[in-house]
């Protein structure tokens, strides 16, 4: 070989490796998209990340022992859940947050309840049936139990994890993980409550809404319908907003609901808007009338 042309590769060697190098650091520097921390969810809910879940809430009262629950699949893929129990807490505004140990007047149901299986893989499309059965001493005290049954999936080994950078630290790898919680109920006893709507306000806007308060007094939780009519001093009655599945769980004996009127903000001239709470729990009370009260609009 010749050693006239040395000089000239050495030349493009050292300028390839500068390159090389340039473009190292500017992907190492580069900001890339994170995923979600994995974290359990914060609300009951039917479905998240595929996972669709029937019923929302499992109530054991009177000579009720057993109950199941329905998964199914609904996403592309193939999925893995793993079923535990977890302690929530209620906040005033109805969203709920995980805690370590349960709070005063609000115990556990999870050693009350039993259930199978632990884990459960499910192809597309495929459902699984998931079976609870209480198991509680002659001496239970009177009162509600709640824990919540958290379905979380498990990410696949071959999962392709996003990887989050910045200048001064190693690139973290972070995984989505999705999960839905069950509220399981354990009712001992002679359990009452009672419950009442106040501190009406009608929120003007594009779209009016309704903010109230709904205050509990008692053993157990509420759970139902806020459903609200509209009277207009000229005109029939009709219904304007409608909120499903409401709950105040114990200990707490207040809960704050904005809820959204269908209804065109000159419509609300003149009249009366009526509110009330009417009970979703299975039974003889479903559909039972527990609050009403009303507001007038100029």
């Amino acid at each position: 070989m010749s050693t006239e042309n040395r000089p000239m590769r050495d030349v493009h060697d050292h300028w390839r490796r500068h390159v090389l190098l340039v473009v190292a650091a500017i992907l190492l520097l580069s900001p890339t998209p994170s995923a979600p921390a994995a974290a359990p969810v914060t609300q009951p809910g039917p479905t998240l990340g595929g996972l669709l879940v029937a019923p929302t809430r499992v109530v054991f009262e009177g000579r009720r022992r057993s109950a199941q629950l329905t998964l199914v699949n609904r996403g592309a893929a193939p999925a893995t859940y793993r079923i535990s129990f977890i302690q929530m807490k209620m906040r005033p505004d109805g969203g709920f947050e995980t805690i370590d140990e349960p709070v005063p007047g609000a115990p556990p149901s999870d050693s009350l309840v039993r259930y199978s299986p632990r884990q459960v893989e499910l192809a597309p499309g495929e459902s699984q049936t998931v079976r609870l059965m209480v198991r509680k001493p002659g001496d239970l005290p009177s009162g509600e139990y709640r824990s919540h049954l958290l379905l979380r999936a498990i990410p696949p080994v071959d999962a392709s994890p996003l990887e989050a950078r910045d200048e001064r630290s190693v690139g973290v790898r972070l995984i989505p993980v999705y999960g839905v919680s069950v509220p399981v109920i354990l009712r001992q006893g002679e359990t009452t409550a009672t419950l009442t709507l106040g501190g009406l306000e009608l929120v003007p806007g594009e779209r009016p809404s309704l903010r109230l308060i709904l205050q509990r007094a008692g053993t157990r939780s509420v759970y139902g319908d806020l459903i609200v009519d509209w009277l207009p001093r000229r005109g029939s009655r009709r219904e304007v907003g409608r909120l499903r599945k409401v709950a105040v769980y114990t200990p707490n004996a207040e809960r704050e609901v904005t809820l959204p009127l269908e209804v065109e903000p000159r419509a609300l001239a003149a009249g009366r808007l009526e509110v009330r709470f009417e009970s979703g729990e299975e039974g003889a009370s479903m559909g039972e009338e527990l609050a009403r009260t009303s507001v007038e609009v100029q």
